[in-house]
């Protein structure tokens, strides 16, 4: 056999065995369930994904409610500028709202009604030995008077055991001595009665002569003109003696009264 034509049957031969032994790599097959190992610089990479994905929804504003429709006229109870016909309500100033006429209440709270000390309640003296000190003084059962200095109001005293005790803060002001008014919610103001918080009414209304101030049931009015809110507070047979919701007393004779108060 020639030499050339043997060397290109060994080629021939060795191609052919290395075909036959070896197989060409495969990836692994895997399940959906099964995990996937990514290696380390991967995993990494997602943890740190996952990490600034939580940050971002958590530092994401809500989602703003629906817009409400526009609103073509003012508020019932919302304060606005006075229409042709009405003027600057003459009570609140076109401001809405008063003072709180709640009993007692002074910008937003009032006594406490719990039986804590207080400034504006029993015998308040000099403290005996402590020069600008102001101390209540208390009698007690056994005919003894102490003197309880003023740093001790907000705080219960009871008599017990043969002697005054305090028993700590006042549980229902926790010792501030006042709680909030309710009827105005601590603010010190209420809504107009007159306007309703609107703060215009109509240009016919006066001081004296409007649906607000005909309602009530202590109007006084008097035959020379002169309107006011009072009480009876004294008088006799011919005169009578009135007191007004602002202190004022006020003396004519009983046929001078146009109108009497309806809760007399």
């Amino acid at each position: 056999m020639p030499l050339t034509l043997l060397w290109a049957l060994l080629a021939l031969l060795t191609l052919a065995g290395a075909g036959g032994c070896s197989r060409a790599p495969q990836a692994p097959e895997t399940s959906e369930a099964d995990p996937v190992d990514l290696g380390p610089t991967t995993a990494a990479q997602v943890a740190k994904a996952k990490a600034e994905m939580k940050e971002r929804l958590a530092e994401a504003p809500p989602a703003p409610p629906p817009s409400a429709p526009a609103i073509s006229e003012p508020v019932a109870g919302k304060p606005r500028a006075p229409k042709d016909g009405e003027q600057v309500c003459f009570v609140c100033e076109a401001k809405g709202e008063v003072p709180c006429s709640a009993p007692r209440c002074n910008a937003g709270y009032r006594p406490c009604p719990g039986p804590c000390f207080k400034r504006h309640e029993g015998t308040w003296a000099p403290y005996p030995g402590q020069p600008g000190v102001m101390a209540r003084a208390v009698r007690t059962p056994d005919r003894k008077t102490y003197y309880i200095s003023e740093g001790h109001a907000g705080e219960v005293w009871v008599f017990e055991g043969g002697a005054l005790v305090s028993k700590g803060l006042c549980p229902t002001c926790k010792g501030h001595r006042a709680v909030a008014c309710k009827s105005c919610k601590s603010s010190g103001k209420q809504e107009c009665p007159v306007c309703r918080g609107e703060g215009a009414i109509p240009a016919a209304w006066t001081p004296e002569d409007n649906p607000w101030f005909n309602r009530q049931p202590d109007l006084v009015r008097l035959k020379d003109g002169r309107v006011f809110l009072g009480a009876e507070s004294g008088g006799d047979e011919l005169l009578v003696m009135w007191k007004t919701r602002a202190g004022e007393i006020i003396t004519v004779p009983r046929t001078e009264v146009a109108q009497w108060p309806k809760n007399p």
